[in-house]
């Protein structure tokens, strides 16, 4: 598997590091603080996960209070205060350092802003590791758009059968779908093997069977 391709392009949270339930969390609590009429069940964050923080609560967040989200957001998120918390999924620094060496490419696509990915980095000491990254700062569009992806193999200029992306979500799957590259799932993350089997995606256990 690693000698298929040049380019590995991976999102952050739920593929390299364990942040997903914490995020479910944060975002349905959120949703309550905000006055939420009906709030959406865990399982409906923890599969959107990705989005844009107001995409994905405005819809079920009375309007008056959407000018709040984003600055709430910014007030409870542990990335802009503390990532001593967060763990890396199984394998993540092994497998960065195994690709480093054998002469891959890597990239980082993720919703996450570039504050946060730097905290991230930083505490993992993976800066040295990625070669270039696509935040939430450097996109118009979030994923599913496959802005970020066509950044990325712009950056490299490679042809799209040079690189794949893994994720954990369907927006990541789409992403990659939609940028005409191949795409492999985890199960680390957002997605269950039957989310993954409905969509006909390729996926593995997590990062560590590569």
């Amino acid at each position: 598997m690693l000698e298929k391709y040049s380019h590995y392009f991976f999102d952050l949270d739920g593929v390299l590091i364990d942040t997903v339930d914490y995020y479910a969390r944060t975002f349905r609590q959120m949703a309550i603080n905000l006055g939420a009429n009906s709030v959406p069940d865990y399982d409906y964050f923890r599969k959107n996960i990705g989005l844009q923080i107001e995409e994905l609560l405005c819809p079920i967040v009375p309007k008056n209070r959407h000018p709040e989200i984003l600055p709430m957001f910014c007030e409870v998120n542990t990335e802009f205060h503390d990532v001593s918390s967060f763990q890396e999924v199984e394998g993540a620094t092994e497998l960065l350092k195994k690709l480093k060496f054998i002469g891959k490419k890597i990239a980082i696509i993720t919703s996450k802003t570039k504050i946060g990915v730097d905290l991230v980095l930083n505490h993992f000491a993976w800066k040295d590791l990625i070669d270039f990254s696509v935040t939430a700062d450097d996109v118009n569009i979030f994923k599913p758009d496959p802005e970020g992806v066509l950044k990325t193999i712009k950056h490299f200029k490679i042809f799209t059968s040079n690189c794949v992306f893994i994720g954990d979500s369907e927006h990541d799957a789409l992403a990659a779908k939609n940028a005409n590259i191949d795409f492999l799932g985890v199960l680390t993350g957002c997605s269950s093997e039957k989310d993954w089997e409905e969509l006909q995606v390729k996926f593995i256990s997590s990062i560590k069977s590569l």
